[in-house]
């Protein structure tokens, strides 16, 4: 029997960019439900600047060790003035896989 290896690595690349495709999606209708917005102003739980209040630009999905996920976000630090810094913040929050079922 003689294998078609041309055929066999189009098939597994198209299986694998649908399962790639699906985990985007996944993880984008899990960025929506998010505690937080891009916009929202929140306190830094991230290593640098904790305490400091950041101004949410972007919130995305997050996979840590093992099944553990997280949502993540990230933006400028706001100054004392209330103006926005160039030094970033970021923000995590774990999420309960039971809940987004």
């Amino acid at each position: 029997m003689k294998i078609d290896h041309v055929a066999l690595i189009k098939a597994q690349e198209k299986i694998v960019c649908e399962a790639q495709e699906e985990i985007r999606n996944l993880i984008a209708n899990w960025a929506k439900e998010s505690p937080v917005q891009p916009g929202d102003i929140v306190k830094v739980n991230g290593y640098s600047y904790r305490g400091k209040e950041m101004r949410i630009k972007e919130v995305t999905v997050k996979r840590r060790w093992g099944d553990r996920y997280e949502f993540y976000a990230k933006g400028p630090i706001i100054k004392a003035d209330g103006t926005e810094s160039l030094n970033s913040g970021e923000w995590t929050h774990p999420i309960d896989l039971d809940e987004l079922k």
